[in-house]
């Protein structure tokens, strides 16, 4: 493939004008030998440097943007190790969060993370992940959310680097130094909607514009001419998705594919008229994975269990409706959703998601299939495999799995033959494709990045194989403790719990808490102890019971998620109230004051843990659980008050009931109040 550099360097172009000048400048008439000679020097001074520009320009393996060159994760001029050959890993490094992959040109890859500092394009070494510039784009994105950090792959044309961020910022920068050339906040400048999740579009260029999904009014697709980054045109009001946007070429014709929201599109990519469009869905939806090209195929494929569809594209040229598109076939069982499918030959290969939708906790269930693309048939399927982007180099793929796994695996009609499988990156779920230039592919999970020589061993290869690191020693641990401690998940963990879940989930939580309050009434009815300590002690056990009671719901009816964590948090919320309650009576009782601050140090902790456990389990919506002392506290503040005079046993509990249910139902309107 031929991939361009930046030749627009001033040091470079005045070392050229001063040769020039220098062979141009005689000071003397020369003779018919010294004008041979001098003629003879220039051309062979021509030739050079023209073989020169031709090893900057022509440089076969880069891997220039977003599945390569072609965006389909094809590597054209690229050839793997002999099968029985192992790879060894080259390097390994901490990253920082994010999920874009690399793009590479010669002896770059570039790529994008983010920090508590800020986010970040970086620019490595891919032979030995050494840093070799790394320029600050913006401020850090959801740092503490489900899917922090940058999404879309940057893109190298002409040595530039273009790049996207999750706040639909476009921008370009230098790919010598990182010096940033422009950047622009184009999604809330053209008023775009559709990513709520955050902008993961990457920016594919073609012709010498780079084609975004906006989903403004009027600006549906845009094309930028570069490098500039002025708008060539606008096209469309429809919302966009997370698909990044296709170029295809039908009899010579230049054409665009927009996989929107709710619309597939098909547009002139020198004027951005549209010339096909069919809606696929209403209301919200999302489409991540690339549409699959095989002309006169065009393959899409959507997520949510709803399959794959294909649909012949063809153009006539001089007809008066020159672009003809009709549907050719359906096929349910291939589901992708993050990672996209590949082509070799006139089969396609993907995942098949069973699951809802991914999950960032664990990797996604389903299967690995080969489909016929003229009939949609399967051909066959491969259990195991995992959701994976791959790499198609000849008839092999390189796979990369949600599990952190390296697969090398020879496919064609009829079967599945791996090769091998190794465990590169453990611990965490990974999502972006890997990029294959010069026979080192590179991977990366949300925090980490290798890089692997898949190709011929190179002499310049380390002696000793590098082991891959492992991330932050803790995270597997709260990976799993949070499994136990739900031991079940919803099925669509991204969206609002419907009224029929709250229900439940209020009513399993008044199911533990009601038999507590009971026997708080029947002890204090005996004059056994003081009401504020039985108090105490009723919350704290109420505390360890909502915990319990979950994963014990969830195994005993796995069909229906259960979640009564927000009784722990309300009755800690309680317990720490009251202890605050009682310090403002006897604030010289250091007995009192001890036990106040213990339970607001447990009470911090707590809900710290219930963030971090929720974030790990992809459970977002339930974070708003964490602002229950907000609607908790008026009622909680007089239950204090009144268990501290002495009120009655009776009365407490009834208390208690209603600081719970006014805890839950007010927090559980906060969302729909703001975000209606």
């Amino acid at each position: 493939m031929l991939t361009s550099v930046n030749l627009s360097n001033s040091t470079y172009w005045i070392s050229i004008r001063l040769r020039l000048k220098e062979k141009l400048n005689y000071r003397k008439a020369p003779t018919l030998f010294e004008s041979w000679r001098s003629m003879r020097g220039r051309i062979r001074w021509f030739v050079g440097t023209v073989i020169f520009l031709g090893s900057l320009t022509v440089s076969a393996g880069d891997w220039p943007g977003l599945r390569g060159s072609r965006q389909d994760g094809v590597a054209v001029d690229e050839r793997l190790a002999d099968p029985t050959h192992l790879p060894s890993i080259l390097w390994s490094r901490k990253l920082g969060q994010g999920y874009a992959s690399f793009a590479i040109s010669g002896n770059r890859a570039v790529s994008q993370f983010q920090t508590a500092l800020g986010q970040y394009l970086i620019c490595l070494d891919p032979s030995t992940g050494d840093t070799i510039w790394e320029t600050r784009v913006g401020d850090p994105y959801e740092l503490a959310g489900i899917y922090p950090g940058p999404r879309g792959t940057p893109a190298i044309q002409n040595g530039g680097v273009y790049f996207t961020t999750p706040d639909g910022e476009v921008g370009a920068a230098n790919l010598a130094t990182g010096a940033i050339l422009w950047i622009k906040k184009l999604q809330e400048e053209l008023q775009g909607v559709g990513t709520e999740f955050g902008y993961s579009a990457s920016p594919i260029i073609a012709d010498d514009r780079l084609y975004l999904p906006i989903g403004g009014p009027q600006a549906s697709i845009v094309a930028l001419q570069l490098p500039s980054g002025e708008i060539a045109w606008k096209s469309g009001s429809g919302p966009a998705s997370y698909c990044s946007i296709l170029p295809i070429t039908r009899a010579g014709h230049p054409l665009l594919v927009g996989y929107l929201q709710n619309d597939l599109v098909i547009l002139d990519r020198a004027s951005g008229k549209e010339m096909w469009k069919t809606q696929i869905s209403g209301g919200y939806d999302e489409h991540s994975a690339m549409p699959v090209d095989w002309d006169p195929f065009l393959i899409v494929s959507a997520p949510f269990q709803a399959g794959s569809t294909a649909y012949r594209v063809e153009w006539s040229e001089g007809a008066q409706e020159p672009l003809k598109v009709e549907q050719a076939w359906h096929q349910p069982r291939m589901s992708l959703d993050v990672d996209s499918a590949t082509r070799i030959g006139d089969t396609v290969f993907g995942f098949d998601v069973r699951d809802p939708q991914s999950k960032a906790h664990r990797p996604s269930r389903g299967e690995f299939r080969c489909l016929d693309l003229r009939s949609g048939n399967i051909l066959w399927s491969a259990p195991g495999v995992g959701q994976s982007n791959a790499v198609a180099v000849g008839s092999d793929l390189l796979l990369f799995n949600d599990s952190g796994e390296l697969i090398r695996a020879t496919v064609d009609r009829q079967k599945y033959q791996e090769h091998w499988r190794l465990p590169i990156i453990q611990d965490e779920v990974t999502w972006a494709a890997p990029s294959l230039s010069s026979g080192v592919v590179i991977v990366r999970s949300h925090e980490l990045a290798v890089g692997i020589r898949v190709g011929e061993p190179s002499s310049s290869d380390p002696s000793t194989v590098i082991e891959p690191n492992r991330g932050k020693r803790w995270w597997p641990r709260l990976r799993g403790l949070s499994a136990w401690l739900l031991r079940g998940e919803r099925e669509h963990p991204f969206m609002r719990p419907t009224w029929e879940e709250l229900r439940s989930w209020y009513f399993e939580s008044l199911a533990v808490l009601l038999p507590i309050l009971i026997v708080l009434v029947v002890v204090r009815r005996r004059g056994v102890g003081d009401s504020v300590d039985w108090l105490h002690r009723s919350l704290w056990f109420t505390a360890v019971l909502g915990v319990l009671a979950t994963p014990i719901l969830n195994i005993w009816r796995p069909e229906q998620f259960a979640f009564t964590w927000p009784l722990t948090l309300f009755a800690l919320f309680q317990s720490s109230v009251l202890a605050a309650r009682q310090v403002a009576l006897a604030p010289g009782d250091r007995r009192v004051r001890l036990r106040s601050r213990w339970i607001g140090i447990v009470l911090l902790s707590v809900y710290l843990g219930c963030f971090l456990l929720l974030r790990q389990a992809s459970l977002p919506h339930e974070w708003v659980f964490l602002m229950l002392p907000v609607s908790a506290a008026p009622v909680a503040i007089w239950t204090a008050r009144f268990t501290s005079r002495g009120g009655g046993e009776s009365w407490i509990a009834v208390l208690v009931v209603l600081g719970f249910t006014t805890g839950f139902w007010g927090t559980v309107m906060i969302p729909h109040i703001l975000f209606p």
